[in-house]
């Protein structure tokens, strides 16, 4: 029957067809004659069948093998795992073997991973892992260092569908940087070294740059100024490649080879030491970029005027309010972000904390410099808001406050941000979810966070930047929102029972805050949904007489986001928890009937049940 099948068109039939010849195919069936009828009591395939999908399960086996291995060398690479002395000869076997495979395609037709992902990571492991035992027979390191430099040579050409933004963790880039920075580690004057370094750090995927540099880091002892030479290699090229970008998208000759002449001119400087090891300033180098960017249009649309970026502020035809718009930095912010992934000051040594910490202020003051500076809130505002590269920014800077001493001052990392006021509440909100997250992990112990954190507050309620007489009132509400923690979205200590101790002493704290802030129903309603949480319990009775006086003042329209919902809820967490403290003080049992006396005027079912669950439980 397969023979049938197969001859309708002249060619071999599909997969699942001949299959299914190969079931209605009698021949491969066992029958017995049992009550005088003939029963098939038995199936095989054909040898032809068996024979494919032994074929079959042996390429699936070879497919996930070779798929696999990136990820492991990975694994190996990220931990502190090493192979045995019993391992490596059969481990080095099977890396010599692996050109001789063939990469899985993907439906594409793009294999998942190039053979020289493979080979790369398995060297990557060797030299970074077990560098001795190689050295130790100068042919396996030859050989090594043979395969290394081809690919650094004549790289593979990247896939299809491969992007500078993707994961490159896993790629042949990623693990030839980080062999060459264990080879740099070992010889400074070696030439292969350098050249992978180099080509890493400049490599298309931003990942292989800051996994590049992670490694320097955790060298850069032995290192010495050429770990300063790579970061440096970095910044520059930061500064180089949003032109040489232009140039090649715009797909002339002489564009792509400057592309390429300007990277390997580059990597030439870094392989012969050339390269400074102070840092460029980077502001210099975005106007420089953006000068070379305009020289590059004006090349390609020569009919055209010099392009001009937009300018600092737009003013709508019959409009007194102006927008002013955020500045741009020209050079490639994911490239400087990548190569600092690093920049950890707990880890840096003591005679490099003044270094560091002078790293992480040039980029705040870098990101400070581009936000729009309102004077006069009334007639100016901004439209835009933070980007990529500010989060970026901001993550660094919560991560360092709290490991600053009292000489090098917390203050003067969060009171520059601070003081940009309501007018910048989208650059507050960004560095408060950085603080909230990046932050609290920094601080360790609730007590180091909670004492910064209330220095903040303290600050934010002395400062005429967040004073609501003076502030356009909803840009300033978003500020204190998120100052105050209250997006819980992201803020997620209020769950930590190990915060309560620290947050109850902030009672006298909160209470200066409801004074001055608890005016916006947007506020109340945050807070009064944060003040449920575990590690809130010790604000909760004395939130009773902060409330009581303002909730019910609230017009119609404030009752939105949320309030009436999130009050209702405190009412219940309040008397569930607290309610014999709340029924022994007449002038707080006072306050809290007065805010149940509010939900319930409102008709909310849910109001009324609690009136009565109260009631009810007082009577009792």
């Amino acid at each position: 029957m397969t023979r049938h099948i197969s001859d309708l068109n002249g060619e071999e039939p599909p997969e699942a067809l001949r299959l299914l010849s190969e079931r209605l195919n009698p021949d491969n069936y066992t029958f017995e004659t049992r009550e005088g009828k003939r029963v098939a009591v038995g199936f095989d395939w054909s040898k032809e069948v068996k024979q494919k999908n032994q074929e079959d399960l042996q390429r699936i086996a070879t497919d996930q093998t070779i798929t696999n291995i990136p990820f492991q060398m990975r694994q190996v690479l990220d931990s502190d795992e090493r192979f045995s002395q019993d391992q490596l000869p059969h481990f080095w076997e099977f890396v010599q073997g692996l050109e001789d495979l063939s990469p899985r395609l993907a439906n594409d037709g793009d294999p998942l991973h190039q053979i020289e992902d493979l080979l790369c990571g398995a060297i990557a492991v060797l030299v970074i892992k077990h560098h001795d035992w190689l050295a130790v027979d100068p042919e396996r390191m030859a050989w090594c260092r043979g395969k290394l430099e081809s690919v650094v040579r004549q790289p593979p050409a990247p896939l299809r569908f491969d992007s500078a933004t993707a994961d490159g963790d896993r790629k042949w880039d990623s693990f030839a940087g980080e062999a060459g920075v264990a080879l740099l580690a070992h010889d400074r004057n070696d030439p292969l070294a350098r050249r992978l370094v180099a080509a890493s750090v400049l490599s298309f995927h931003y990942s292989t740059t800051s996994r590049t540099l992670i490694r320097a880091s955790q060298h850069r002892e032995q290192l010495g100024e050429d770990f300063d030479r790579m970061l440096c290699l970095a910044v520059r090229w930061a500064g180089q490649c949003p032109a040489l970008g232009l140039a090649q998208r715009l797909r002339t000759d002489t564009d792509a080879e400057d592309d390429h002449a300007g990277k390997e001119a580059l990597i030439e400087e870094f392989v012969e030491g050339r390269l400074p090891t102070e840092l460029p300033d980077i502001l210099e180098l975005s106007a420089q970029a953006e000068r070379e960017i305009e020289a590059v249009r004006a090349r390609q649309f020569p009919e055209l005027e010099r392009m001009r970026r937009r300018e600092t502020s737009t003013r709508r035809p019959g409009s007194e309010v102006e927008t002013l718009h955020r500045g741009r930095l020209s050079v490639d912010t994911r490239v400087l972000s990548a190569a600092f992934t690093w920049l950890d000051l707990t880890l840096a040594r003591p005679d490099e904390r003044a270094k560091w910490l002078g790293l992480v202020r040039t980029f705040l003051d870098i990101t400070l410099g581009l936000i729009p500076q309102i004077n006069d809130p009334r007639r100016q505002r901004t439209e835009d808001h933070p980007d990529e590269f500010d989060a970026w920014v901001f993550g660094i800077v919560a991560g360092t406050i709290p490991s600053l001493t009292a000489t090098e001052g917390h203050r003067t990392l969060w009171q520059p941000i601070l003081d940009r006021g309501s007018p910048a509440h989208k650059w507050i909100e960004r560095f408060f979810w950085e603080w909230f997250t990046v932050g609290v992990r920094a601080a360790q112990t609730p007590e180091r966070f909670t004492a910064i954190w209330s220095a903040m507050i303290e600050y934010a309620l002395q400062s005429p930047a967040w004073d609501p007489e003076t502030s356009r009132s909803y840009n300033l509400d978003d500020a204190v929102f998120w100052l105050l923690g209250l997006g819980t979205g992201i803020n997620k200590i209020g769950e930590r029972p190990d915060f309560a101790a620290s947050f109850s002493g902030m009672e006298g704290l909160f209470a200066r805050v409801a004074e001055r802030w608890f005016k916006a129903s947007k506020l109340v309603s945050g807070f009064l949904h944060w003040v449920t949480q575990p590690a809130a319990v010790g604000l909760l009775v004395p939130a009773v007489g902060w409330l009581a006086p303002v909730v019910p003042t609230f017009d119609t329209y404030a009752w939105r986001d949320g309030l009436e919902e999130n009050l209702i809820a405190f009412l219940r967490a309040c008397w569930d928890r607290k309610g014999q403290q709340i029924s022994a003080d007449p002038g707080l049992e006072r306050d809290f009937r007065a805010l149940l006396t509010t939900a319930v005027s409102r008709g909310s079912h849910a109001a009324i049940a609690l009136r009565d669950h109260v009631v009810g439980s007082s009577v009792g």
